[in-house]
């Protein structure tokens, strides 16, 4: 099932979440991004299992993408870890 994305800019980026059982999850890439953290993959290697999550989106051209997305609490640790 595909989720629908809601766009946030923060400063100069984009920042995309989706609901999940009614909660905000944000997409790790874009979260990565801001931090100027260059592995979102590796960033997800570090998270509780329960903060971090796939999803099939659907990017501008149309096509499905799988997404690593994280809850709030992984927002968290991924921000307080980061420098």
């Amino acid at each position: 099932m595909s989720e629908q994305l809601q766009t946030w800019n923060y400063e100069s980026s984009e920042i995309r979440t989706v609901q999940k059982e009614g909660k905000p999850w944000w997409v790790l890439a874009d979260v990565c991004k801001v931090l100027e953290l260059s592995t979102p993959s590796r960033v997800a290697e570090r998270l509780e299992k329960d903060e971090v999550s796939q999803t099939h989106t659907i990017d501008r051209m149309g096509r499905t993408q799988n997404t690593t997305i994280i809850n709030e609490s992984g927002l968290y640790a991924v921000i307080l870890r980061s420098d």
